[in-house]
């Protein structure tokens, strides 16, 4: 019996770090194929005492988020999207690469912040934020 993942890499490592190319789309799509689910995102929302952690977090530092460009990455369900907004951030953008982005629409639009919370579907690496459409301005960071 060996203590590696079946999808190891050739050293033994988990694949997105040190494999393959076929072994890391193997991983990548096994990783974001769970988070698609919508039951995987309600066993993450019935997990009360994580809920309950992030809410303080988030409602409990309404002045961090107040007036603040926030994005949420991996959105999921865009649960801590709305909380954020809620909490008076003047733009989210939450960001989810899988179909899940659908989802995190509509839960926008019964919240009631969709006009607060932009949804963009894709990886984060890969996406272009709308901030001029929204009247913000990009800065040069690194220096």
């Amino acid at each position: 019996m060996t203590d590696t993942f079946k999808n190891a890499s050739d050293t033994g490592e988990i694949p997105s770090f040190n494999g393959s190319e076929k072994a890391k789309a193997t991983d990548f799509a096994n990783y974001f194929c769970s988070y698609a689910e919508l039951y995987h995102q309600k066993q993450m929302l019935a997990d009360h005492n994580r809920m309950k952690a992030y809410h303080s977090a988030i409602m409990g530092n309404a002045d961090v988020f107040k007036d603040k460009v926030v994005m949420d990455v991996g959105t999921g369900s865009g649960i801590l999207a709305v909380w954020a907004a809620q909490a008076g951030a003047r733009r989210v953008y939450a960001v989810e690469y899988t179909d899940m982005a659908k989802h995190a629409q509509k839960v926008m639009e019964d919240n009631g912040v969709a006009d607060i919370v932009t949804v963009i579907q894709g990886a984060v690496e890969e996406i272009d934020l709308p901030i001029e459409e929204h009247g913000l301005e990009a800065e040069a960071g690194g220096e």
